[in-house]
């Protein structure tokens, strides 16, 4: 059985998660520790995939 090496995501911070959604980090943060927005947590710190963060935005596209 062969594995393929996985590259890794670029992670981001809730900061540029928070510009990109126009938000602010702190509503960015709310919104991950309630489970509503896909995050990674390493101790203290939350970082965030934005593949996983554009499949967020497409899930919750409200049709015209």
């Amino acid at each position: 059985m062969s594995h393929e090496p996985k590259v890794l995501p670029k992670l981001v911070k809730a900061g540029e998660v928070a510009d990109s959604l126009g938000k602010s980090p702190k509503t960015v943060y709310k919104m991950a520790q309630r489970g509503a927005l896909p995050h990674v947590k390493f101790g203290s710190s939350v970082m965030f995939d934005p593949d996983e963060i554009i499949r967020w935005i497409d899930d919750h596209r409200v049709a015209a």
